[in-house]
């Protein structure tokens, strides 16, 4: 299934957020929460909510979704990341923006784990912009890096891995040391130790020097790789998806990435 075919009303329903009245908020974001809780496969999705409703729609997931427990940390932090704070990308202010990648899970496909999943119920799970840098958002996944380059790892067991290649001033021509090949491949193997069999790679280099670096690293098993340029839609090469994602946060591309109950990737395009 492909976001051309997803129900129109669904991305009214998410459009609608920004702008409208109180009176209105509640049904609009009620649809939204409609379409997810019926989506008969996992997707993962990109959703744009801006200001001050952030807390207002992490309050209808939380009740729509799960059986949230009574702590705020739980429903807020743990399974709802839509907090931008005053984040700031090549000196632009994104403090008004929360862009959240929303997987939308079937339970019984996720191994346990420190978090109690409610039983017949979906699982949002959020990476928060595939951003670089550390925030409080993440929830079932974890999280390791540094404050300079950072390699990222986004994961929960036997589901999907995401790797942030990057580094903290986005500058894409940075080169790329002997050393960051290495925690390269030794993220890559760890993901692997945790049955992860799907592992999306998310780039702030261009193609050429991804690749590069794939190549370096001797990686045969990365299922996607996202970078910053052309093309727009999906190139496969040996199995391995390329695709682009948009270099500033009001403009991330829609990404679809579908994936089968046996595990194999079915979709990936924008």
């Amino acid at each position: 299934m492909s976001y051309c075919k997803l129900p129109t009303l669904f991305f009214i329903a998410l459009s609608a957020l920004v702008g409208c009245n109180d009176h209105h908020q509640h049904t609009k974001i009620n649809l939204a929460i409609n379409y997810f809780s019926q989506a008969p496969e996992s997707i993962l999705a990109k959703v744009n909510i801006l200001g001050q409703q952030e807390r207002l729609v992490a309050d209808w997931l939380s009740q729509n979704l799960y059986e949230a427990r009574e702590t705020s940390e739980y429903q807020h932090s743990h399974f709802i990341s839509l907090y931008s704070n005053q984040s700031q990308r090549q000196g632009t202010s994104t403090s008004a923006l929360a862009l959240v990648d929303v997987l939308l899970l079937k339970p019984d496909s996720i191994a346990e784990h420190q978090f109690a999943i409610p039983k017949g119920k979906p699982i949002l799970a959020t990476t928060m912009n595939l951003a670089p840098f550390r925030h409080d958002g993440l929830n079932l996944f974890g999280i390791d890096g540094d404050k300079n380059r950072v390699f990222t790892k986004y994961y929960d067991k036997d589901l999907v891995g995401f790797i942030s290649l990057n580094n903290s001033n986005y500058d894409p021509t940075t080169s790329v040391t002997k050393n960051d090949i290495v925690r390269l491949k030794e993220t890559v193997h760890e993901l692997e130790q945790n049955h992860i069999n799907k592992v999306i790679l998310v780039s702030q280099f261009d193609m050429k020097t991804t690749q590069a670096i794939i190549a370096k690293a001797q990686l045969t098993n990365i299922d996607v790789v996202l970078t910053q340029e052309a093309p727009k839609k999906a190139v496969l090469d040996g199995g391995t998806c390329y695709a682009s994602f948009s270099n500033h946060f009001d403009q991330l591309d829609r990404l679809q990435l579908q994936f089968s109950q046996q595990g194999a990737i079915t979709i990936c395009s924008f």
